[in-house]
């Protein structure tokens, strides 16, 4: 038997349904109400879901495979992300920018582990997020966990590739830039400095991989002060593709 069809009001909260373009009724073929608050979804389970550039979803259907895409970017993501600092970036003591950098300079200097490093890193931001940015919270934490493990769990990947250094350089750069970036599309990322560059890039409009960017300089310059001028120059490089790859996938990110 069908399911009786219901009227699903969508809020967001501190906007006036009757004044803003973004609150609308729908039509649902779920036998129970969808509400949506504060760009979060709630369905019975209090699963939670951002629905980025104002695209909801109407099924439950669509739901399951919301949260199936968004997964699998997370997963391919993370890989991508932990094989450019494992492959590439370790091997010649090259740092990326943000909190990912500040975790490299930890592991470089202490031996302390990669992806551990990137959470206890993370956590004041996070409790940040967690008052002030709730839906950032929710999309990012998973992004911060799963990519943190791949990280370390593919550290014994780290002598697989004997290139030279700039080249090293260059393909890390690429594969934490793709990670990054394809994580970023879908409203989620690895934490740190790629949740306060989503905050930024929402309230100014500024490119998120342009913030990414300026944000890392700072990093790189202290790894390169505390490290060596080699790591610094490397760095740069690998710096300037995270930055232009990140921004070539997230171009289209409309911000409203």
């Amino acid at each position: 038997m069908k399911s009786k069809k219901k009227i699903i009001l969508v809020t967001i909260k501190g906007v006036n349904p009757k004044k803003d373009y973004r609150f609308f009724y729908f039509r649902s073929i779920l036998d129970y109400d969808l509400v949506v608050d504060q760009f979060c979804i709630s369905i019975k389970t209090c699963s939670v879901l951002f629905f980025h550039n104002m695209k909801y979803v109407l099924s439950l259907e669509g739901v399951y495979m919301y949260f199936l895409k968004k997964g699998s970017i997370i997963i391919i993501g993370s890989i991508f992300l932990s094989l450019g600092i494992n492959l590439f970036l370790t091997p010649y003591k090259i740092l990326d920018g943000g909190i990912v950098g500040l975790a490299l300079i930890l592991n470089y200097l202490y031996n302390l582990k990669v992806g551990l490093m990137i959470i206890i890193l993370s956590m004041p931001i996070f409790i940040v997020a967690w008052f002030r940015y709730r839906a950032y919270f929710y999309n990012s934490l998973h992004g911060l966990l799963f990519s943190s493990f791949i990280i370390d769990l593919l550290k014994p990947f780290r002598s697989f590739v004997h290139i030279s250094a700039i080249f090293s350089s260059v393909l890390g750069g690429i594969f934490v830039g793709i990670g990054i970036g394809l994580m970023l599309r879908y409203h989620t990322s690895t934490g740190g400095t790629d949740l306060i560059a989503q905050f930024i890039s929402v309230k100014s409009g500024v490119n998120v991989g342009i913030v990414i960017f300026l944000i890392d300089v700072t990093v790189i310059l202290l790894g390169g002060v505390l490290i060596s001028a080699n790591t610094l120059l490397l760095s740069i490089i690998t710096l300037l593709v995270v930055g232009i790859t990140t921004s070539l996938i997230t171009r289209k990110i409309v911000h409203t």
